[in-house]
């Protein structure tokens, strides 16, 4: 009885768990391990699989209605804006290209087309991986949320409750620290700096290489 498993986006955490306030509030942005694994998901550029992409199955645009549904202008911005592409515009093209013959199905057709005319510029860093970044985080609306999750965790918070937010890339982060360091009527950053794997745990755990934790902590009282 002291585990109780919902459903849910944490962005619903109130409507899901209402008029409750909490001593600590943890949230791992990181994407199930078990779902980037899974082929049948579509979050692999590796392995074959639907272009899906969607964590919630049940709702929602998939990665395969955006790349054979938007304008060119609309990828582009997508590639540079979520996926921190600084050209994406060959790709865009290809892309355009190759849905007039055949609409988009498969992850390996998208990945084999973006390897084809991006090329390997990075040894060990598959051409694909910003682009499927992008798609997953608009298909999820994942900045989107923690953007609008972030005021609704600090308000459930006891005072001197905690709300600690582990996430895995430059764009989660941002939001994160900004959207704390903003909030000084209600609270204030435990640690100035952001809190890094140690060596030993990236070593244990590849996959922690780009996390990194922040940690924010309400007011005694309200001021």
């Amino acid at each position: 009885g002291r585990l109780q498993l919902i459903h849910s986006n944490f962005v619903h955490l109130d409507k899901a768990l209402p008029n409750q306030q909490f001593d600590v509030v943890f949230s791992d942005l990181g994407v199930s391990s078990p779902q980037l694994d899974d082929a049948e998901r579509g979050f692999s550029f590796y392995h074959d699989g639907p272009l899906d992409m969607r964590m919630d199955q049940s709702q929602g645009l998939t990665a395969a209605d955006i790349v054979n549904e938007w304008s060119a202008n609309e990828l582009a911005d997508l590639f540079f804006q979520l996926g921190e592409v600084r050209r994406p515009q060959k790709v865009v093209a290809r892309i355009l290209e190759a849905r007039e013959e055949k609409p988009f199905e498969r992850t390996r057709e998208l990945s084999i087309l973006i390897e084809r005319a991006e090329g390997w510029r990075k040894k060990g860093h598959h051409p694909a991986t910003k682009y499927f970044l992008a798609l997953r985080l608009k298909v999820n609306r994942e900045l989107d949320v923690i953007e609008e999750a972030l005021p609704v965790f600090m308000n459930a918070l006891n005072h001197e409750g905690r709300l600690i937010v582990l996430t895995f890339h430059s764009l989660e982060d941002r939001i994160v620290k900004w959207g704390m360091k903003n909030r000084t009527e209600l609270g204030r950053l435990v640690n100035k700096k952001v809190i890094p794997p140690t060596r030993e745990e990236q070593l244990k755990n590849p996959r922690s290489r780009s996390a990194k934790l922040r940690v924010f902590e309400r007011l005694k009282e309200e001021q």
